[in-house]
């Protein structure tokens, strides 16, 4: 295989993209919209909708279809809500000391004028919340009036908590016993749409704590809707027609009016409602075929003019977002590997001169040392940068949209500094003395091991210029450029006739 092969075949795996696609988790009604991404190799991204409107806010005019995936997630949450810039998340129930409880954990966004972007915040850690109870279901999940409300059903007792400074605190809800109930949002008040049989009542919280009935015209027609939102005092929902299209109602005390008609609606879609536009963003997965991989659909609909705004696929917010930048970076970092490739010529001489009882080290032995000292190394640095280790060794952490992709050159600068101290103190790293191998010095006599500037050179070039010392298996002795530069062999001892 020629040297420009192998390069090719090594940029096109670094720079592969997985697609991204979809779940049906997201935060219902906000200044701001946030859903969850799971990508085709089963990661999930927490994703970030900015507003539409600018109305005089810094960062408020967002381009139609903009999405930006902002933070990697270990698990999927089961439900999202936000105030302003903020997200919650509640996560599926844990055993903490012998009981179960769900974990609740927030972080914010911050506009960045430099780069026109919103950036998260919150880094490494999301900041945590008070439990929720473990038992039972999670049915309603949401924020009204700047105000956390969460909806459990155990069995067939409902319960309302709402976030305060001392932590969940219950609310009373109506003597009854019911079938199923929504929570939503009612003039910055919570709503509960109830279910006893056959009849369906819509109540809400007033400023006393009490409960008072409401009416909301067709109301009945929630528990068929593929979506319902509450904002101020209106209900959206869509509702699939007998023509199989996707009709956005709103709901109102004296009125259902039909605002929009989609001929092609996405299915099991995310359905958010940006508040100071006003504007209905449904995101939804589009399943891959034969000719176009899986992918996103992004829909957007005025609900004041009942206009389209956006049908498509997600734009990536700004022109140079961290996505960008670092597939800049690693551009910059391959481009300047093949300038000292094709530059730097050590010796164009093959001979060179073994130690006493040495011979080279087949390739397939430093491959191996290579990969145990790679997974000892990944192995303490993933659980440090809260990243997987699969994720790390096979590079996916590169296109992470957080901190985590930073994981990857500190493995580098890590593998640089531990292989510099070992190669010039032991000869070997954990993985070539596991293998049998040495790196040595290209000289008569007794093997010695590298002087440690000799040592952090070879290394240099081994661990911040991959795909030169990837080239070492192609050459004719197997020396890579490192090895030549540092005067070094990788060998394997023989062993000593009688």
């Amino acid at each position: 295989m020629s040297r420009t092969r192998i390069i090719l075949l090594i940029l096109c795996a670094l720079c592969t993209i997985p697609l991204l696609a979809t779940g049906p988790v997201s935060s219902g009604v906000g200044e701001h919209g946030w859903s969850v991404y799971r990508n085709q190799f089963g990661m999930l991204s927490l994703v970030h909708l900015p507003p539409r409107a600018g109305q005089g806010k810094a960062g408020a005019d967002a381009e139609h279809g903009s999405v930006n995936a902002i933070r990697q997630l270990k698990s999927s949450p089961e439900a999202l809500a936000s105030i302003d810039n903020r997200v919650y998340m509640v996560f599926a129930p844990s055993t903490v000391n012998n009981g179960l409880i769900r974990r609740v954990s927030s972080g914010k966004t911050a506009f960045n004028p430099t780069t026109g972007t919103w950036v998260f915040e919150s880094a490494s850690f999301f900041d945590a919340h008070s439990s929720l109870p473990g038992a039972g279901d999670l049915r309603g999940f949401a924020a009204p009036g700047g105000e956390l409300h969460a909806l459990i059903k155990v069995a067939s007792t409902w319960s309302l908590y709402r976030l305060t400074r001392t932590g969940w605190q219950l609310i009373t809800l109506p003597d009854a016993v019911f079938d199923d109930i929504r929570l939503l949002e009612w003039n910055d008040q919570p709503l509960l749409i109830t279910l006893i049989g056959d009849t369906t009542a819509a109540i809400t919280r007033t400023k006393d704590n009490a409960w008072e009935p409401i009416e909301i015209r067709s109301i009945d027609t929630i528990w068929d809707a593929a979506f319902v939102l509450g904002h101020d005092t209106e209900i959206v929902t869509g509702l699939i027609n007998d023509h199989e299209q996707l009709d956005v109602h709103v709901l109102s005390a004296s009125s259902d009016l039909i605002v929009h008609t989609l001929d092609d609606p996405p299915m099991d879609a995310s359905a958010m409602l940006l508040e100071d536009s006003n504007t209905l963003v449904l995101l939804a997965r589009l399943p891959a075929d034969r000719d176009q991989p899986s992918s996103v659909r992004v829909v957007e609909i005025n609900l004041t003019s009942g206009r389209a705004l956006y049908n498509g696929q997600p734009i990536p917010r700004g022109l140079l977002d961290s996505n960008i930048l670092r597939f800049l970076l690693m551009l910059f970092f391959m481009t300047g590997s093949m300038a000292i490739l094709l530059s730097v010529h050590p010796s164009r001489s093959l001979v060179f001169v073994l130690p006493d009882l040495y011979a080279i080290a087949p390739p397939p032995r430093r491959m191996a040392g290579m990969l145990i000292d790679l997974g000892i190394l990944s192995s303490i640095i993933a659980p440090i940068m809260d990243v997987g280790i699969f994720e790390l060794l096979s590079g996916n952490v590169f296109a992470r949209p957080d901190s985590g992709w930073i994981s990857l050159p500190i493995l580098l600068l890590t593998g640089l500094v531990v292989s510099t101290i070992f190669e010039s103190t032991l000869g070997a790293t954990p993985g070539k003395l596991a293998m049998r191998t040495r790196v040595v010095s290209t000289n008569s006599g007794p093997a010695s091991v590298l002087p440690i500037h000799r040592a952090l050179l070879r290394n240099t070039i081994k661990w911040l210029l991959p795909p030169i010392a990837v080239l070492g298996i192609v050459e004719p002795n197997h020396r890579t450029r490192a090895d030549l530069l540092a005067r070094a062999v990788v060998a394997v001892r023989l062993e000593q006739p009688e």
